[in-house]
């Protein structure tokens, strides 16, 4: 029970935390305002998809199957999107990390 609670508490820090950390990150990757909505708008919409085809995954191979893959795979991308150096390489790791996040709901 407490290793489900940690990883729900990554995820929720997964979620929020680049919303407080966006005049660190923008400064960094010398965003724009409009890039640093595309990366709220494509972590958001593809938290919806992941919601979405999650219960499809589920069905086919199980809800605790689902739930196990999409949390490691969130892990690693998790990695992925601590070490990206521009702007599109976070884009894409943020797409996926909605997709896998939202997948947990």
């Amino acid at each position: 029970l407490l290793c489900v609670c940690l990883i729900n508490l990554g995820d929720a820090v997964e979620v929020y935390l680049p919303s407080v950390l966006t005049q660190e990150i923008s400064c960094d990757l010398q965003l724009t305002e409009a890039k640093q909505g595309i990366l709220s708008v494509v972590f958001y919409s593809f938290y919806a998809a992941g919601s979405f085809t999650s219960g499809w995954f589920a069905n086919r191979i199980g809800r605790k199957k689902t739930i196990i893959i999409s949390i490691s795979l969130a892990f690693l991308v998790s990695i992925l999107t601590a070490l990206s150096h521009e702007f599109y390489l976070l884009l894409i790791s943020r797409a996926f990390t909605g997709l896998l996040v939202g997948s947990n709901c």
